[in-house]
């Protein structure tokens, strides 16, 4: 994490209503880094012609991911005090959590939050898969509130002759053939601008500014912006530890040094504690992304429904040790009661989770994590095969079948909506493991896990065999550890982070 102009704290103190915290959203080669340095340098002509000159973020003209850190900058800007954190090319990598590490840096380094969110979509292109999944994986760290807060910047204007009657005809044409896009722009409440990289970013900053009255001076911020404030203050005293020790040790070593050698000490002295700094800002947000991750796997809302042997009963009113109904074995269309016997997420409290919703062509409408696997119903033979499993966010409208509750049992039903769901239409994450390791959940045939990269559902399944063992020999001292106490782990239990931790570990072996 780079960081460039010192931040004088009394100065911003007395100013605070004018600083303007600003984060770039967009996939490489987006101009995302052109986009920073030239909102940094809009007060050069007030600051000082080096300032004109200056690029604080290095900008990469290939569309290969290059930057592997968030990079902050700052600048006085016609009366602002503007803070510019750039997000990294691994935003549109494979490397999802690694992604998520990055955004969490970003957040560490910018607790109080952020004004304003710019993401950054070239002209010049269509909107790819890459952009949209630049602002999903945005969307599940920070969830739907943050699209107040954001606009949609058109890049490299200069390709279309900064011509405003073209702009609206491309932005016309892309509405109607990207329905993402559309809904982007929309969300966003229809802000978005066109700017030329190279050129004058003035309309840009006053759309900022309107943005930032219109929502009262407010910074987005959630729970990971809190998490961040918490990770660092429970590190302040092995930090302030550390950093004496290093004084100490410079105060030693300058009691008989000659002039040169103290101007070295002393920049030494510097870097250590930068270095000192930074990396409890990195075990901060380490903290923060493994939160993030573990967050996102959440399965399901309070207000699905599963089957008990007295009926409907939604996830948040479950309780270990009831019986819900599942697929008998691993193959076959027959159903079977199943206890639960531990949860992997049980919280009632969040409301801003990340959810898919699923529509089949039977009316099932499923609400669950992106990562959630439901077990696929590839052929009309396969009922008798061991499923083939997916996470949610591969399933495809017209082409992806599920098992659904039918009449006689479990029937093959195509999926024919995939879409984002309102995080305020829920509340609550809950996610439990039954003993057959499935579940039917509002009437779609679901696995008990999530996608965990090598590692399949069965494999998933076989890993907690001891735990299931053990359930059966001793279930009430298993449930005092099956089941997470209130505001404790993010709603899981100990051992459940502990195998979820172990997991993200083989799978990047």
């Amino acid at each position: 994490m780079s960081q460039v102009g010192g931040r004088n704290q009394e100065r911003i103190s007395a100013r605070e209503r004018r600083s303007l915290n600003v984060l770039l959203v967009g996939k490489t080669g987006s101009g995302k880094s052109s986009l920073g340095n030239a909102l940094l340098r809009a007060g050069g002509r007030q600051e000082g012609a080096a300032a004109a000159n200056f690029d604080a973020f290095g900008v990469n003209h290939s569309f290969c991911s290059s930057s592997v850190d968030c990079e902050v900058a700052e600048a006085s800007v016609e009366g602002r005090q503007l803070t510019v954190v750039d997000t990294p090319g691994t935003m549109d990598s494979n490397n999802r959590e690694r992604a998520l590490h990055e955004v969490a840096n970003a957040i560490v380094h910018c607790r109080e939050g952020f004004h304003v969110i710019l993401i950054i979509i070239r002209v010049d292109c269509r909107f790819t898969d890459e952009d949209r999944a630049a602002v999903e994986l945005v969307t599940r760290m920070f969830g739907e509130d943050f699209y107040k807060h954001c606009i949609v910047v058109f890049s490299h204007g200069d390709d279309i002759g900064n011509s405003e009657e073209a702009f609206a005809r491309l932005i016309h044409e892309a509405r109607n053939a990207t329905k993402f896009l559309n809904s982007l722009l929309n969300q966003c409440g229809n802000r978005f601008v066109l700017v030329d990289n190279h050129g004058s970013v003035e309309h840009l900053l006053s759309r900022m500014d309107s943005l930032v009255q219109q929502n009262r001076g407010a910074t987005f911020t959630n729970r990971y912006f809190a998490e961040a404030k918490e990770a660092l203050r429970q590190l302040r005293p092995a930090l302030q530890s550390e950093e004496q020790q290093r004084r100490e040790e410079f105060n030693r070593l300058v009691a008989n040094a000659g002039k040169d050698e103290l101007v070295r000490l002393r920049n030494e002295l510097e870097r250590d504690l930068q270095r000192i700094e930074e990396a409890a800002m990195k075990r901060a947000a380490t903290d923060v992304a493994n939160s993030a991750i573990l967050n996102g796997d959440t399965c399901f809302p309070g207000d699905a429904t599963v089957v008990t042997p007295d009926g409907p009963v939604q996830l948040r009113d479950l309780r270990l040790g009831q019986l819900v109904l599942g697929r008998k074995g691993s193959s076959g269309n027959r159903l079977a009661f199943s206890p639960v016997y531990a949860w992997g997420h049980r919280n009632p409290e969040v409301a801003d989770a990340t959810w898919l919703s699923i529509r089949t062509e039977s009316g099932a409408c499923l609400a669950l994590s992106p990562r959630h696997l439901l077990l696929l119903a590839e052929t009309a033979e396969s009922a008798a095969c061991a499923p083939r499993a997916a996470p949610a966010s591969q399933l495809r409208a017209g082409q992806s079948s599920l098992w659904t509750m039918g009449p006689g049992g479990l029937r093959r039903d195509l999926v024919v909506c995939v879409q984002q769901a309102s995080s305020r239409s829920h509340r609550g994450i809950y996610a439990p493991f039954t003993l057959s390791g499935s579940l039917l959940v509002d009437g779609v045939l679901a696995s008990c896990y999530v996608d965990c990269g090598p590692l399949t559902a069965p494999q998933m399944h076989a890993l907690l065999a001891p735990v299931r063992a053990a359930w059966r020999v001793w279930p009430a001292g298993m449930a005092a550890v099956g089941c997470p106490q209130p505001g404790s782990g993010g709603g899981m239990p100990c051992w459940v982070r502990l195998a979820a931790k172990l997991t993200r570990a083989l799978s990047e072996a």
